[in-house]
């Protein structure tokens, strides 16, 4: 098998290879980091929203007509 397909398979199963394998130890770090970040961020976004909804939702009736209506 030629291409770039082939140097990420082992040579007896033609199973892939783990990224651990394929990528220098500071590489894998990084990259393990970054995904952790877009992850926490991501989490932190969507409890934003959550808090903004659960806000809303704990006023009386006129705050919710206000925020409808004003978008205060």
């Amino acid at each position: 098998m030629t291409g770039t397909y082939a140097r990420h398979k082992t040579n007896t199963t033609g199973q892939l290879r783990g990224l651990e394998d394929r990528m220098t130890d500071k590489a894998f770090e990084r990259r393990t980091a970054k995904i952790a970040m877009r992850v926490g961020r991501e989490h932190a976004i969507t409890r934003g929203g959550l808090n903004g909804v659960i806000a809303v939702l704990q006023r009386g009736f006129f705050g919710r007509l206000k925020w409808l209506l004003l978008g205060r």
